[in-house]
């Protein structure tokens, strides 16, 4: 496919040029696939430019490994291995596949359910970061599809063969999109459309005043009706799971019922329950009263 932008890497000055020459504005974002996190994204118009610094210090939040370019609906995906750029080449995907599509209200709670369903064996995506980290768990480049590709086209598939390269479904379990706000302008339904035998699972939370990270700060700051209606997104078709967080977390049978609807071969006890809190670092002061 050609592309209407160029990327100059110049592994001596520790500098990459990102130039654009297309019709329309062009966005960028550079990924720090470990540590699940964006250290820069931004927007260049036509004729536009911009030099930008490598980071080589991966201990470095900031440093950066990979590069998604979005311009209209077209999505490209690059990683930087061994100072050269690769480009990914979009595979053909299935979009019938029975998805698990995670969603919920920003830090109400979304990350911990994921990284609970990593635990458990679903593929939340190759490029979802670190066990370990205490957010996002989620793949960057299908967040860019739903919020970015659906929303500039929202009856086609076009984008979704590059997320699936990227993603990399695994077809020995459980594949979950985790993007939370999903009834920002109807993606919600648009995606029950396009992924038709997708399943959904929303966490519901209450706001909490024990809560200490700048997401769940940011949570107890919304108004109590946006925070329902993303934790009650719109679908047409598709089941919905609406998942009690409080229950998640204490009640080894709710566990396994939502691990029977989600379709994860496994059946926890109180004591593997319990070997999955503390493997997920989970903190009892999430809890809501």
């Amino acid at each position: 496919m050609e592309v209407n932008y160029k990327i100059d890497f110049n592994s001596e000055a520790n500098t990459i040029t990102f130039s654009y020459f297309g019709e329309n504005s062009l966005y960028w974002e550079l990924v720090n696939t470990p540590k699940s996190f964006i250290p820069l994204s931004w927007r260049l118009s036509k004729g536009g430019s911009k030099v930008i610094s490598y980071n080589r210090n991966k201990n470095d939040i900031n440093s950066w490994d990979s590069i998604l370019v979005c311009e209209g609906d077209n999505l490209h995906y690059y990683s930087l291995i061994d100072d050269e750029l690769r480009k990914y080449t979009p595979i053909e995907a299935d979009p019938t596949l029975p998805y698990v599509i995670l969603t919920g209200h920003e830090g109400g709670g979304t990350s911990i359910v994921a990284k609970s369903f990593r635990y458990l064996g679903a593929h939340l995506g190759d490029d979802v970061g670190d066990f370990e980290n205490r957010k996002i768990h989620e793949s960057h480049i299908f967040r860019s599809w739903a919020f970015r590709i659906i929303n500039h086209n929202p009856q086609s598939l076009k984008g979704f063969d590059m997320v699936c390269s990227v993603f990399n479904p695994n077809p020995n379990t459980v594949n979950v999109f985790k993007c939370p706000n999903l009834q920002s302008n109807k993606t919600s339904i648009r995606l029950s459309n396009l992924l038709p035998n997708a399943k959904f699972v929303s966490v519901i939370k209450e706001k909490s005043k024990q809560t200490f990270s700048r997401e769940g700060k940011q949570f107890n700051n919304k108004q109590d009706l946006e925070i329902y209606q993303h934790q009650h997104p719109r679908v047409e078709g598709s089941p919905m799971f609406h998942l009690d967080f409080n229950k998640y977390f204490t009640d080894f049978h709710y566990v396994n019922k939502v691990i029977q609807y989600v379709g994860l071969d496994i059946v926890l006890t109180q004591e593997t329950f319990d070997e999955m809190l503390r493997a997920i670092k989970f903190e009892t002061s999430r809890l809501t009263k």
